[in-house]
């Protein structure tokens, strides 16, 4: 942990001394990081709630989240995904960009790599999703929380 903080001090000081370009992103890093904690938190109390009731759900959970970490384009660009290509009559790349780790995915890799603002409408889907699972989260956590003391 003491190793892993003094790296990262050390990276950021020699950033500093170099002046990287980066930095001055700094500011639309942290919002996006903001508004993906907020996505993340409320979508861990929906799934935590839900699984204090349905005790599958810890199971179903490591099954989902495999898949949707490969769906998600980390370490390999949207343009990637097919756009000739249909499933069920919706091409591929339509229902890709239903994942809601897409407009982050590519909101920080134009703030980090390619050094521009994003577009305002990755900006909307990723306020629309963070609204969405925060309305849908408090919503079930609310209707599951006043038996949850019993149940656990």
């Amino acid at each position: 942990m003491l190793l892993a903080l003094l790296g990262r001090l050390l990276l950021l000081l020699m950033a500093v001394v170099e002046g990287h370009i980066a930095l001055q992103w700094i500011r639309v890093v942290l919002a996006l990081m903001r508004l993906q904690l907020l996505f993340t938190i409320v979508l861990a109390l929906m799934i935590s709630a839900a699984n204090v009731y349905f005790r599958d759900v810890q199971h179903f959970l490591g099954v989902a989240l495999a898949p949707w970490m490969f769906l998600t384009p980390i370490l390999y660009p949207l343009n990637m995904v097919p756009a000739d290509r249909e499933f069920l009559g919706i091409g591929y790349r339509t229902l890709y960009q239903l994942n809601p780790m897409v407009s982050w995915a590519k909101a920080y890799r134009n703030v980090l790599y390619d050094l521009r603002f994003p577009s305002l409408e990755r900006w909307l889907a990723i306020v629309a999703a963070t609204a969405v699972v925060r309305a849908l989260g408090f919503q079930v956590f609310n209707r599951l929380e006043p038996r949850m003391a019993e149940e656990v």
